[in-house]
């Protein structure tokens, strides 16, 4: 979020680098390298919440795995014990 946070800070600062430089009249080449620069810094923020928002998203679903896991592992326990009681009781008969 800081990285996002700086992202944005230095996208304001463009911007108002650009509404000063435009003030002046610079001429074309100047504002397109300006462009330029302000479209890679949009990408790259976006590439930045993009991927945060990945990394949520397998956080998330490596929780819900650890849950099935946990789950599989209560089943497994208690069909090793109804198996185990399943024995006992063909045994006693």
């Amino acid at each position: 979020m800081q990285e996002i946070e700086q992202s944005l800070r230095r996208l304001n600062d463009i911007i108002e680098k650009d509404e000063t430089f435009l003030a002046g009249e610079p001429d074309s080449g100047v504002i397109q390298k300006e462009w330029d620069a302000t479209q890679k810094e949009m990408v790259r923020m976006q590439n930045i919440l993009a991927f945060q928002e990945l990394e949520d998203e397998i956080n998330e679903k490596k929780q819900t795995m650890e849950q099935v896991s946990t789950e599989c592992e209560k089943w497994n326990e208690a069909a090793k014990q109804t198996d185990a009681l399943t024995a006992r009781i063909t045994a006693a008969q």
